[in-house]
């Protein structure tokens, strides 16, 4: 017999068919994990032109902002959810999202939440001219609740933008059902091999450190010993004809550089691989790094945002300095030259993923967070 209880509505966003990126492979997962107890309204945002500028202020993405705000009082006016649960990211896009969630509350939406994304947050609003952040702590104030990524989000968020600390809670990043189940029942081989697979996965610009990579395995000696294979999506304009001149410039016959790819594609090459790079100068909890562990995939990663709150230099991970590509050549050389190594990061990371990131116990906390403001 079904149950009589109406569902209540949550307007969540975003989604997307073109937009590649961790939000919307969340935001998914979070539909899918609590659609049996909510009744979720998407919020799809599509877009064919100006996908490398996102964060920036330009005409295509002020043309995209009128059409998704159109759109989304539309649907408020429509849906009338409950909830509107909204990402905020840095740069232009703060203001866009706060207004999102503020129009929201101004169109009758008794409760909503604010999710913060973006590695280069803190960074960016301690540039923020004042009037800006007068302003945006305004919008921030009228949220219900806003969610960070890790404990050090939370320590920034309060010391920064001064929200009430009951109102700030954590949750962290989660990753694809299917890569997890996946992955879960993976046994990841770490023998000793002549040819050790290094992957660099969505490192198409500038900010995630794709060329202190390149620079970095110029300087290791035996290029035999290894292969370097760098995937994704141009996130900058210009990045990919660029790495692709250094590594002809450094005679690095040895690096491959490969488009997206996703879903079977991207377990493939998790499966193939031996060591995760990410050597960024910017994060807040890196969906690859999540992926990796799961995966039990050997990770050197930049000692930034969310990482160290879960991971432990030298135990299920190697940090480096951003922009250290002395230390970055040093640790890939470790990890190429030491199977026994990568067997350590790699089971102790795993270990990690286990105890703290699994997708069911984040569910269950954002469920939480849920009763807590409907209650």
């Amino acid at each position: 017999m079904r149950s009589s209880v109406k569902k209540k509505k949550i307007l969540i966003g975003f989604l997307s068919n073109t937009i590649k990126g961790p939000i919307p492979l969340i935001t998914r997962e979070y539909i899918e994990a609590l659609k049996y107890k909510y009744e979720f309204v998407p919020f799809m945002m599509e877009r064919k032109m100006g996908r490398t500028k996102l964060a920036s202020f330009n005409l295509w993405n002020l043309f995209y902002f009128c059409t998704h705000y159109i759109k989304w009082i539309i649907i408020i006016i429509k849906e009338r959810p409950d909830i509107v649960h909204y990402p905020i990211t840095s740069y232009w896009n703060m203001e866009k999202s706060l207004l999102f969630l503020t129009t929201a509350k101004w169109l009758g939406v008794e409760h909503t939440i604010g999710h913060l994304h973006g590695g280069a947050f803190i960074d960016f609003w301690n540039q923020t001219g004042k009037l800006r952040k007068r302003i945006a702590i305004r919008h921030f104030n009228r949220l219900d609740i806003l969610i960070v990524l890790s404990e050090s989000w939370r320590k920034n968020v309060l010391q920064y933008i001064n929200f009430e600390y009951q109102k700030v809670k954590v949750l962290h990043n989660l990753i694809d059902r299917d890569f997890e189940s996946h992955f879960l029942h993976y046994q990841r081989s770490y023998n000793k091999k002549d040819k050790v697979v290094l992957l660099g996965f969505n490192l198409m610009d500038s900010r995630k450190g794709i060329f202190d990579l390149l620079d970095a395995v110029s300087l290791i000696e035996k290029r035999d010993t290894f292969e370097l294979v760098i995937i994704g999506d141009e996130r900058e304009a210009g990045v990919f004809a660029k790495a692709t001149k250094l590594i002809s410039d450094k005679g690095l016959t040895n690096v491959e550089i490969k488009k997206g790819v996703w879903d079977a594609g991207k377990q493939e090459w998790f499966e193939k691989s031996d060591i995760l790079l990410l050597p960024s100068y910017t994060e807040n909890f890196p969906i690859v790094v999540i992926e990796a562990a799961c995966a039990g995939l050997p990770v050197i990663a930049s000692e930034i945002g969310a990482l160290p709150d879960i991971f432990n230099h030298n135990y299920d991970i190697l940090f480096l300095h951003p922009g250290d590509v002395s230390q970055l050549s040093e640790h890939i050389s470790r990890l190429i030259m030491d199977h026994n190594e990568r067997q350590h990061f790699g089971k102790n990371i795993k270990n990690t993923f286990e105890k703290e990131l699994l997708g069911e116990g984040i569910t269950k906390q954002l469920d939480s967070i849920y009763e807590n403001v409907l209650n």
